[in-house]
């Protein structure tokens, strides 16, 4: 299991931090940290790469006079055989809470969380 990304209430700020948890041997490893900290971020599955979209980096979440925040347009993903994160193409709207799905083990949509109003579904090729 690997756990990536979240937030310190003690001590506010936003982690770049990646955890692998071994259930079987109760085994926790530090894995190389996230190119960008996120929280509020969507991750899955893809083959043998967890993709990360969304979220943000910053607490405040850049809201201003806003009542809807925005979230990151970066997208990751991180190959569990080599260890290594790389960047994928840029998402057109960033969200927080995002959820994504697999498809054919092929495609991912970013379906849903919240951004200033805009409904749109995408979808990443990671052939």
């Amino acid at each position: 299991m690997y756990m990536m990304g979240g937030m310190s209430y003690e001590k506010r700020m936003v982690l770049d931090q990646h955890i692998s948890l071994n259930i079987a041997t109760r085994f926790v490893s530090r894995m190389p940290k996230m190119p960008q900290r996120k929280w509020a971020h969507a991750a899955c599955l893809c083959r043998d790469e967890i993709v990360v979209t969304g979220g943000t980096m910053d607490l405040m979440l850049n809201m201003g006079l806003r009542s809807v925040p925005l979230g990151e347009p970066e997208c990751y993903s991180f190959n569990i055989y080599t260890n290594t994160w790389r960047q994928l193409p840029d998402i057109p709207i960033g969200k927080i809470h995002p959820t994504l799905v697999v498809v054919s083990n092929r495609f991912i949509y970013q379906i849903g969380g919240l951004d200033d109003f805009n409904f749109d579904i995408y979808k990443l090729d990671m052939r």
